[in-house]
């Protein structure tokens, strides 16, 4: 039951990557579309962990 619970906001959190990467694109960042979401994914990791913590 807990996996399809996470399911949810593991599900919408691939879209916002998505965003963020397109989104940096259109602002000029040129940097490859990985790498961005890659960094957001990170960032985003570091900010969970430190509301866990």
């Amino acid at each position: 039951m807990l996996l399809l619970i996470m399911h949810g906001p593991i599900a919408t959190n691939i879209l916002y990557l998505y965003s963020c990467s397109l989104a940096a694109l259109t602002i000029g960042i040129r940097i490859a579309r990985w790498e961005i979401t890659a960094f957001a994914g990170v960032v985003a990791s570091m900010v969970l962990a430190v509301f866990i913590i």
